[in-house]
């Protein structure tokens, strides 16, 4: 029988009992987690940068630690005891943070490795793969960059609304965006019939910012820089994030009553694009085709 848990979220500050069990955590997981001086903890507390998972028995079973630079929030650590995980405290920390810097920040970045394995989590946390780079360390590890966007209005925005205005705005699938990514014809003609030169003063192919997690499972890194480099030539639609977690969950549950299970990023996808401004989905799979008027309905 699984255990119960019963969480509480809370800023730890300098003050705080609970900030010696976080620098026992760090010490713990160290070896992915990197060096961070006792000092570092202490200034990250006093700014009020360091968020518990505070367990009524247990007490503190896993902290995230930030830092904000100018516009934006950079997450330094995120550590969950080992006997907690999987069991929703990363994403309780990971949602404390979006919500205490919706208001005054763009975003949210951090940098993971990727030999770590943790694309899933980002992913699922709502986050965005954006490019690779090599780590500081001496053999270099590589990293990725990944980002959550509040959705706030900047300069582009008024460049977004155009498009949208001028153009039948329509979100391709994962599928489509990887037949139009190759030069192979075979099996990918009919998508690459969206790129007809009839079609181009009318229509505007988008994509949503999914699409890069996929190509982020990619494993050969040239090929992976290659698809980013194409994915940049498409307009992404934006969407609000606080509406996404709750509108994939609806969408998850119906389509599974119609016993559609489609993969989580393809989920994710989809559900961005619900998101989005456009009211278009473009795509070849059957199972959803077959229920279009019903997705539109429930949807929009």
């Amino acid at each position: 029988m699984t255990e119960q848990i019963y969480l509480k979220k809370e800023v730890i500050n300098k003050k705080s009992p609970h900030l010696p069990t976080v620098i026992e955590l760090w010490r713990r997981n160290r070896a992915t987690l990197g060096f961070l001086p006792k000092g570092a903890f202490e200034e990250r507390a006093a700014n009020g940068e360091i968020l518990g998972a505070i367990d009524s028995k247990k007490g503190c079973i896993g902290y995230l630690l930030y830092r904000c630079s100018y516009d934006r929030i950079t997450i330094v650590h995120l550590c969950i005891d080992s006997l907690y995980r999987g069991k929703g405290v990363a994403k309780l920390l990971v949602d404390y943070l979006k919500e205490r810097t919706q208001e005054k920040y763009t975003g949210i970045g951090l940098s993971c490795r990727r030999d770590y394995g943790l694309e899933q989590m980002w992913s699922s946390l709502g986050f965005v793969s954006q490019y690779d780079e090599p780590g500081r360390s001496k053999d270099g590890k590589l990293l990725t960059f990944w980002w959550f966007d509040h959705g706030h209005k900047n300069l582009f925005s008024a460049v977004h609304m155009q498009k949208i205005e001028s153009k039948l705005c329509v979100v391709i699938d994962v599928n489509i965006f990887f037949d139009l990514s190759t030069n192979e014809y075979i099996d990918s003609e009919e998508s690459k019939l969206l790129l007809a030169d009839w079609l181009a003063p009318e229509l505007e192919l988008c994509i949503t910012d999914e699409i890069f997690n996929h190509i982020n499972i990619i494993s050969d890194d040239s090929e992976r820089k290659r698809q980013r480099e194409f994915a940049n030539t498409f307009h992404a639609l934006r969407c609000l994030s606080q509406t996404l977690d709750k509108l994939l969950e609806s969408l998850r549950e119906f389509l599974q009553k119609k016993s559609i299970f489609l993969p989580e990023l393809e989920l994710r996808h989809l559900a961005r694009g619900i998101a989005s401004d456009s009211q278009v989905f473009v795509t070849r799979e059957q199972r959803l085709l077959d229920i279009a008027d019903e997705i539109y309905e429930k949807f929009s």
